[in-house]
């Protein structure tokens, strides 16, 4: 499926909010580590399984995962108040915005190939008649 890169950035995304305590230096709060750790692991597990997945029914919930997780990593700086610093800050944002647009976009293309595989492709239909 040509659209599995989305996933495979998200994962990597996953993977670098659970480094991210240490490597911007905010593992002294507590609230913020365990966030980041434990939200990072979802969304790359959430990633993962939707290439266990074999149909689009079942990867659904999982991309689903992966939208909100990359939603909640946009207010986490706001909510653990990370704002004095801007590295912190735009690291959540940028990264948060970016997992939620290619988890919608990954889910909205996935569905779309899923009902034009049910339905028949628009263009081939519209042909055959």
């Amino acid at each position: 499926m040509k659209t599995q890169w989305k996933i495979v950035i998200n994962a990597l995304i996953g993977i670098w909010f659970i480094l991210t305590p240490w490597v911007l230096n905010f593992s002294s709060d507590t609230a913020a580590l365990w966030t980041s750790v434990v939200i990072g692991a979802i969304q790359t597990l959430a990633s993962l399984a939707v290439f266990a997945q074999k149909r689009w029914n079942s990867a659904a919930r999982f991309v689903w995962i992966s939208f909100v997780t990359g939603l909640w990593f946009i207010v986490h700086p706001f909510v653990f108040q990370m704002q004095q610093n801007s590295g912190e800050l735009w690291n959540f944002v940028i990264l948060g915005v970016i997992s939620a647009v290619l988890s919608f976009w990954y889910g909205w293309e996935t569905s779309t190939e899923s009902t034009d595989s049910r339905h028949g492709s628009g263009s081939r239909a519209q042909a055959a008649k």
